[in-house]
């Protein structure tokens, strides 16, 4: 029904009513790696290549994308096995009941020593954290827009995230992209973010793609569809 109507509208502005979404893209949080030297991050004690998952811990964000969904599962193994021993993930947000579900997957792979779990992060630390991984996967299929991959290339990180929804639009056409099921694909988009030439490509413009989203372009562009509907009108 609600797509139906949709199809009615020249024109629609949607406006979130989350607070921290509005603040969360704030370029003087993740600007530059500015922020993580003024931050101490020795908190994490992390001594490995760090990937970064931002979100709650929850089912239609695809975080069981690393381990076996059962023993008896015929799906391939999932990405994290595919990729160097080296590569970590560290999952930030929210635990839900979902966690329960997910560490039984990453014990049966035998995966728990290379994912980590951070709850309770003060959103001051979030981009010391994002300029100190390797790379940020968002592999969600499901989602309003995408705000922490907006933060992800504010802090100057490759992006990887999915197909099929709203990600394209907030990561650009230099992130990579995969089907939310597609394990090796996912895989082998991580292992080509470390690959130097791609990765600082993909760091350069992504800075320049996230300038499309600061308050004033917003603005602009949210006063131009203004326009354009009152133009029309009269």
């Amino acid at each position: 029904m609600r797509s139906q109507a949709f199809r009615l509208f020249n024109n629609c502005l949607f406006i979130s009513d989350n607070p921290q979404q509005a603040d969360g893209i704030a370029a003087h949080r993740f600007a530059g790696s500015e922020n993580i030297i003024e931050k101490d991050i020795t908190f994490l004690n992390f001594f490995f290549k760090m990937i970064i998952i931002i979100a709650f811990c929850q089912q239609f964000r695809q975080l069981d994308i690393m381990s076996r969904r059962k023993a008896e599962d015929s799906r391939p193994v999932k990405a994290l096995e595919y990729l160097p021993d080296e590569l970590h993930f560290v999952l930030v947000g929210r635990p839900t009941a979902y966690i329960h579900q997910l560490k039984e997957f990453m014990t049966k792979a035998g995966l728990q020593d290379r994912v980590h779990f951070l709850h309770g992060i003060p959103s001051d630390d979030l981009p010391a954290i994002y300029q100190s991984a390797e790379t940020f996967v968002y592999p969600s299929v499901y989602e309003g827009f995408g705000i922490p991959i907006l933060e992800a290339l504010h802090s100057g990180i490759p992006v990887v995230a999915a197909t099929g929804s709203c990600l394209e639009e907030a990561g650009g056409e230099h992130s990579l992209y995969v089907r939310p099921h597609d394990v090796e694909g996912l895989a082998a988009a991580i292992a080509r973010t470390q690959e130097p030439s791609l990765r600082a490509t993909m760091i350069e413009e992504g800075l320049k793609w996230a300038q499309r989203f600061t308050e004033e372009q917003m603005a602009r562009e949210t006063m131009e569809c203004y326009r354009k509907v009152l133009t029309k009108e009269t």
